[in-house]
C-alpha cells in the first residue's frame, strides 16, 4: 500500500510539473529527475535529452548521481552523456 500511495504522489507531483511546463516553463531535468524516482526510465531518458538540449543540466553531472544508476543498462542514457559532454 506505502509503494501505490508515493506512486500516487509522485504522479500527481509529474501532472503538475508537465502542466507548468505547458503553462509556460518548467525545466525539462525537473521532470526526468520525477520520472526516474517513479521507475519510468524510458521517459527520464527522453526528458533528459530535452534537458541537455535546453541547456539546463547547468552543473549537474547526471551521469555521476546514484539516483540515476538504474538508467545505466540503457544504451540511450550513454548516447546522452556523450550528447552532454559534445554540448559543453
Amino acid at each position: 500500500m506505502a509503494i501505490a500511495v508515493h506512486r500516487t504522489e509522485a504522479e500527481s507531483i509529474l501532472n503538475e510539473m508537465v502542466h507548468k511546463r505547458e503553462a509556460g516553463y518548467y525545466p525539462a531535468f525537473g521532470l526526468a529527475m520525477v520520472h526516474v524516482g517513479s521507475g519510468h526510465r524510458k521517459d527520464a531518458i527522453e526528458w533528459l535529452d530535452r534537458a541537455i538540449d535546453e541547456r539546463n543540466t547547468g552543473y549537474y553531472s547526471f551521469y555521476c548521481d546514484p539516483i540515476y544508476d538504474s538508467l545505466h543498462s540503457e544504451a540511450r542514457y550513454h548516447q546522452l552523456i556523450r550528447k552532454m559532454k559534445h554540448a559543453s
